[in-house]
């Protein structure tokens, strides 16, 4: 049963809610004036538990991760089900800083499931990296992006898009730009 938004009377309140931590909550907005709180089960239907949600969520932001795996589980419930889920940013949002720090530290696993991620769900376009890529370099400098442009290069390979239009030229297996890329990545 929903609640209308604007301020209700205390008994119909209780009638609806039948009491506990939410009439409570109501009747604290009435009181203040302000309008009433949407209920949780009045909300879109949602995986129940914070597993659930955080299975599903986690399928989400990285479309190859296994879910059964242990490790990852513990970031299951707070990760994905309590911080991705969170409103105020969006997915994109989210997934553009997540890559942004991941790539600051140098964390190839993360910063190459993220771009994998993000061009699996369709949350950024290879342009988007790209004009990413191209702003993270200025700030991080070249050292730091050289692993992540490597990294998104086989990816761009992998899916034949190779080169991208403001790229130009692509240098190609074998060139000297592709052996610095190499060894960037392999040793950071």
């Amino acid at each position: 049963m929903k609640v209308s938004p604007s301020p209700v009377s205390e008994s119909t309140i209780l009638h609806l809610r039948g009491g506990g931590a939410a009439v409570l909550l109501i009747l604290l907005s009435v009181h203040l004036g302000c309008s009433a709180p949407a209920l949780a089960e009045d909300a879109s239907p949602r995986p129940k538990s914070n597993a659930e949600r955080g299975r599903a969520m986690q399928a989400e932001v990285y479309a190859d991760m296994p879910a059964d795996d242990p490790w990852l589980k513990m970031g299951q419930e707070h990760l994905f089900a309590q911080i991705w889920t969170r409103p105020g940013l969006t997915i994109k949002e989210r997934r553009l800083i997540s890559l942004s720090i991941a790539s600051s530290l140098g964390s190839t696993l993360g910063f190459a499931a993220h771009l994998r991620g993000a061009l699996e769900s369709g949350d950024l376009s290879e342009n988007e990296l790209w004009e990413w890529l191209i702003h993270f370099t200025q700030y991080a400098g070249y050292p730091k992006a050289a692993p992540v442009w490597a990294e998104y290069r086989k990816l761009l390979a992998e899916r034949g898009s190779l080169p991208l239009p403001a790229m130009g030229v692509d240098p190609g297996p074998g060139s000297r730009v592709e052996t610095r890329l190499r060894d960037a990545s392999e040793n950071p």
